[in-house]
């Protein structure tokens, strides 16, 4: 039986690392006694280029490995949001949420809410496959899912760090600064980094044993928790991206190059002066002054009749059976003139507006204020109020008629308006046309009466208060009546369509018109016309059945001013909208949050670049032709090589760890005969430990008739003495007993 170690079947691992020499002298006679390598000479150029090889590889690894996959994911993210962004022309219109709550709770929710959903600031695009939030956030997610994998590479670059540092404390000879076994073994770990886990390994050896870390222990560490922070902090951002991502159906504005006629102004053809001369209304052989919006004609019989321009446009609108026109009212926006913002006001819009085209334009808008003042009047079968009386409630208050000779039926409903030329009503107009017979003032003062409204009812009276306070009458014939003061007043205004309608406040820029505009919107009325007289009477009819005094001043004021409007239609043409925009409703798309987003590609950036810094400073800061082949050997890899490779550590400089297995260096043209590598076995020692063995050639099975000898190392003898070998024809389990009785304590 062979006794040699180079015959063995089996032996303990080789000769452990020799412990570090503590002067020159020491490693000189250990150089000398083999127990060290000795110092290399300068590397060959073959050599250098071989290392340097493998040296620039993990670099670049390093370097571009995390780059590489944040720079792709991030362009293909943005190029997907900037081709598909909604931008110039097109506006996308936004509901901004407002808190009105002062309590703090709900504020807070309403903000967390918001940063929640991304904040306000967003990017909106176009719906399209490519767009949605699942495919968005697909792609964004691709860089988080990969990090894990790429850590190893960063953490490649801060392994030549630590070689680097462990050459020069090696060199330096300083026992004290370098790690010991367990610390080296947590340093490896580190630079393998495979996660949390080595890191709360670090931080319980440090803080449960109350020992320091040398360095690179603590480099690598921070190293890897920097990394590791970085790579969590990305995988919640991409989760808040991902949920911040959402569908939305909005409304979509286009700025237009053209615009249309939408708004209303006076005719110029039949308004080129806004007044002009007609006979007199009761004395043709005299001539007074009109409004334009009242004209002439003489009919069969040769009488010589008087009433509204374009009647019928106006009888159309009145009643909401206009193709052209219709009346909108909207309570006005802050102006610094002096008017009663809260008033609804009224003017002509295009029957052409929709809700598909938003558009600003001028147009001239009337709005009345009233109040009840029947409890301060005089009432008998007329009335008298102030300086001004009536002689009957069936008068209606027409120019050019003799107030005393109104009389009128019992239960006959009747209204009637006088106009002034002055707010205390003291000035009447119409009765003497020498003087004139319309107002030529803006705002219009006047005092409306009713009769008739609301009728007696003998079952059930709700108008007992208004009775019992004097704000409704009863004339001398028994019928119900009322007094209002109100004052109209005409505007030039300017007003926004949005979204098929006027917002609140989409009135402005409001400025009282001429005052020949108040006898243009007041002669329909004044005169007593037939479209007039009836729209009036029907204001003070429906105003008549409010149970409060504002509320029948109001309702009679709006209804008026209606009515005004619309019998303005006739003199009135579309003018140029000031500005104009299409209108998209309902749009599905997609909301892309600003804050999310960004914050996303710059801890990706913040990632990618600090793999290029890193990899910056070990070119040239740790020497990677230098520190190249002890950062190889930091790893589970140089661990095995340095434990089960009997000459490892006399090989020179290598690119990569596999360059240290003999399993890797046989050639081709190598003979069958050439030494096969060891192989690892377990083998349990004297104490019941079971320590690592290795057997340069395996049996063929357990019943091998032949082991030829074993090798146990011992370390501190540092000699080997050859094992008996086992007799020819044991069975496998007898060889296994036979191998492993013989050792005591295996040691590396």
């Amino acid at each position: 039986m062979a006794s040699s170690t180079g015959n063995s079947a089996m032996g303990v691992p080789p000769t452990p690392p020799t412990p570090f020499p503590s002067n020159n002298a020491e490693r000189t006679v250990a150089e000398k006694e083999g127990l060290v390598p000795k110092s290399p000479a300068l590397s060959s150029e073959t050599g250098e280029r071989t290392i340097m090889e493998g040296a620039t590889l993990s670099l670049l690894m390093g370097a571009f490995f995390p780059c590489i996959p944040v720079a792709i994911v991030s362009a293909v993210l943005l190029t997907l949001i900037f081709r598909n962004r909604i931008q110039d022309p097109y506006t996308v219109v936004q509901q901004i949420t407002q808190v009105h709550s002062s309590d703090l709770i709900n504020q807070t929710l309403a903000e967390v809410n918001q940063l929640k959903a991304g904040g306000n600031s967003v990017y909106w695009l176009w719906a399209s496959k490519q767009t949605t939030p699942g495919t968005l956030h697909t792609i964004a997610s691709i860089t988080g899912k990969v990090m894990p994998f790429i850590t190893s590479t960063s953490m490649a670059l801060v392994a030549f760090f630590a070689g680097r540092r462990i050459i020069e404390v090696t060199k330096a000879r300083k026992p004290e600064s370098m790690p010991t076994p367990h610390q080296m073994s947590i340093l490896i770990s580190l630079l393998n980094g495979s996660g949390i886990s080595p890191l709360w390994e670090t931080i319980k050896y440090r803080f449960y044993n109350h020992e320091s870390l040398v360095q690179p222990v603590p480099l690598a560490f921070w190293a890897l928790a920097w990394i590791v922070m970085l790579t969590l902090a990305i995988q919640a951002v991409d989760s808040w991206f991902g949920v911040a991502l959402q569908p939305a159906t909005v409304d979509i504005l286009k700025a237009t190059n053209h615009t249309s006629a939408y708004g209303r102004e006076l005719n110029s053809t039949m308004c080129s002066s806004l007044t002009h001369q007609l006979p007199c209304i009761g004395d043709v052989s005299l001539q007074c002054t009109y409004p334009c919006s009242i004209t002439n004609w003489t009919t069969s019989a040769n009488v010589e009749r008087f009433g509204l321009q374009h009647a019928q446009e106006a009888a159309e609108v009145l009643m909401n059976n206009s193709y052209t026109n219709f009346v909108v009212n909207v309570s006005a926006g802050y102006d610094t003139y002096d008017y009663d913002d809260s008033a609804e006001h009224y003017f002509l819009a295009d029957k052409r507006s929709n809700s598909a085209t938003d558009f600003t334009t001028g147009t001239i808008a009337v709005t009345t204020q009233c109040k009840t003042i029947t409890q301060n009047c005089n009432v008998s079968d007329g009335f008298t109020c102030g300086s001004y009386s009536a002689p009957s409630f069936s008068w209606t208050g027409a120019v050019g008629v003799d107030k005393q000779s109104a009389t009128g039926p019992y239960n006959e409903s009747s209204a009637g308006i006088q106009f002034f030329n002055d707010s205390a009503l003291t000035i009447p107009v119409g009765n003497d046309p020498s003087l004139g017979m319309f107002t030529a003032q803006n705002p219009v003062p006047f005092l409306l009466w009713s009769k008739g409204f609301p009728p007696v009812d003998t079952s059930v009276d709700q108008f007992a208060q208004m009775r019992a306070d004097h704000y409704l009458k009863y004339d001398a014939s028994g019928d119900p009546v009322f007094i209002l003061n109100c004052s109209m007043s005409i505007y030039r205004a300017t007003y926004n369509w949005t979204n098929g309608a006027v917002p609140t406040n989409g009135l402005y820029d409001l400025e009282l018109a001429d005052p020949a505009y108040g006898a243009i919107y007041s002669a329909a009325f004044a005169m007593d016309s037939a479209l007039g007289h009836l729209s009036m009477q029907d204001a003070a009819a429906l105003a008549a059945y409010q149970h409060q005094p504002e509320s029948l001043a109001n309702t009679f004021a709006s209804r008026f001013s209606a009515a005004a409007t619309a019998l303005a239609a006739g003199i009135a043409v579309p003018s140029q909208n000031i500005y104009e925009q299409e209108r998209f409703n309902n749009v599905l798309v997609t909301k892309v949050p600003l804050l999310p987003l960004y914050v996303l590609i710059a801890l990706k950036a913040i990632y990618a670049l600090f793999a290029l810094v890193l990899a910056g400073l070990a070119v040239m800061v740790a020497e990677p032709l230098t520190s190249q082949d002890v950062k190889e050997r930091l790893t589970i890899d140089g661990l095995a090589v340095g434990l089960f490779e009997a000459d490892a550590h006399h090989k020179a400089g290598v690119s990569e760890i596999q360059q240290l297995y003999n399993e890797h260096n046989k050639t081709p043209g190598d003979s069958k005969d050439v030494e096969e590598p060891p192989k690892i076995g377990m083998v349990q020692n004297a104490e019941g430990g079971w320590s690592w063995a290795t057997s340069k050639k395996l049996a063929e099975s357990f019943g091998l008739s032949t082991v030829t000898g074993l090798i146990k190392s011992d370390v501190k003898a540092g000699a080997s003495t050859a094992v008996e070998g086992v007799a020819e024809g044991q069975s496998g389990l007898q060889i296994i007993g036979g191998l492993i009785s013989p050792y005591e304590r295996t040691t590396f």
